[in-house]
């Protein structure tokens, strides 16, 4: 994620945060409010601003400020790994897999890089134990040179696996991206 895009991630962040605060208004459609706070804020927040409202399913408010439109892609961070856990936990349900399942499993290749011990809990709850993605900057290149999601889980086997699974809690990418591949295997 480039510094631009952090930054468009903040904007949106804090845009959000403001919406929620305007929820009970929401009743109303009166959106008035809403309005006159993005002119106000529009530099602050970057000016490009495209705010949607979605409402049984139709759109309730819309506005779009600058370039920045409804249809142009935005990055959105971390904010799909809950996706990922639902994933997860509704195959657990449907009895596909267990999360006390070892990733090889799944994904073969990682026996064969002696991770065999490493769980889809502990890929969903941050503890894998994998060498943790050093910096930003860093984590922004290693998401560059990827084609597909396959290719990733296979270069993270590759790392180094720091500390014992389940041992101690990182927040990154590696196990989410780890959970949705093994996701994708047992679904077919």
């Amino acid at each position: 994620m480039s510094v631009n895009s952090r930054s468009i991630c903040m904007k949106v962040s804090v845009l959000g945060i403001l919406l929620l605060q305007l929820q009970s208004a929401s009743g109303q459609y009166d959106f008035s409010r809403l309005d006159i706070l993005l002119e106000k804020n529009q530099k602050s927040l970057g000016n490009e601003i495209a705010v949607l409202v979605w409402k049984d399913g139709n759109f309730i408010y819309k506005k779009e400020m600058a370039e920045f439109n409804a249809k142009m892609q935005a990055p959105i961070g971390a904010s799909s790994q809950w996706l990922t856990t639902a994933t997860v936990m509704a195959l657990a349900d449907e009895g596909k897999i267990k999360l006390s399942d070892p990733l090889n499993k799944y994904i073969p290749i990682y026996y064969n890089y002696m991770k065999h011990h490493i769980t889809l809990m502990n890929c969903i709850s941050h503890t894998t134990g994998i060498e943790r993605e050093t910096n930003f900057v860093s984590k922004m290149f290693d998401k560059k040179k990827f084609e597909t999601l396959e290719d990733e889980v296979k270069a993270i086997a590759l790392k180094e696996v720091n500390n014992n699974p389940g041992k101690e809690f990182f927040f990154g990418n590696y196990g989410m991206n780890i959970a949705a591949y093994a996701c994708e295997k047992a679904s077919k």
